[in-house]
């Protein structure tokens, strides 16, 4: 079992492991005068910790940033890309392990376990456009029957400014389109609103941060 414990997370280097972190957080959007909108509760907050820039596990927080779960990627030797996961609630059980497949470095497929056993619980696959951006993940029953389905679309930078959430027979479900508000010097995406279908109006706001 893992302990799992609300943490801050600080970048640092040594003379041999560098130690980062990125920090997404979700919040609520509040209405106020003349039409205009702000950021209001946190929703829940994600952290990404890398070791030398591998990403080593990924936190996951509720709005009162307690645990409610966390991520630990599995590596075989020196290589860049993991081959799976673990992910624990958070109590420290383990609810699921995952296997990953990779075609050019790019992951296309992912199997989700039961626990740590072999009872296997969905398959994920996914597809990228020509520089590398995803661009669908389906997800499968463990029959490899389909159950749903994400189609996204990003700008020149590569940030994601669309998501289309289809079902199984690809009728759209939901979308959520966004617009993003501040940049890196790079051009990726570091404050964005979130639109869901047709609304004018953001019901999500994101920010990302360096931890």
């Amino acid at each position: 079992m893992l302990t799992l414990t609300s943490v801050s997370h600080i970048a640092c280097t040594s003379d041999k492991v560098k130690i980062s972190s990125i920090i997404t957080e979700v919040y609520e959007v509040h209405e106020g005068a003349n039409n205009e909108y702000a950021k209001g509760r946190l929703k829940y907050m994600e952290i990404e910790n890398f070791e030398n820039d591998r990403m080593i596990n990924k936190t996951f927080y509720n709005g009162d940033n307690t645990v409610r779960g966390k991520e630990i990627f599995d590596y075989e030797g020196d290589s860049e890309l993991p081959s799976g996961s673990k992910y624990y609630n958070q109590s420290g059980v383990t609810l699921s392990t995952y296997k990953f497949e990779y075609r050019d470095a790019l992951k296309i497929k992912s199997e989700a376990f039961e626990g740590t056993s072999n009872n296997l619980l969905r398959i994920e696959g996914f597809q990228y456009d020509d520089s590398g951006h995803l661009t669908s993940k389906t997800i499968y029953n463990n029959l490899s029957q389909k159950q749903k389905s994400f189609a996204f679309t990003h700008d020149a930078a590569g940030n994601e400014v669309q998501m289309n959430v289809l079902d199984q027979d690809d009728n759209r479900l939901l979308t959520e389109s966004y617009e993003i508000v501040s940049r890196t010097k790079d051009g990726e995406w570091v404050e964005k609103w979130g639109y869901l279908n047709d609304s004018t109006t953001p019901v999500t706001f994101y920010q990302k941060r360096k931890g």
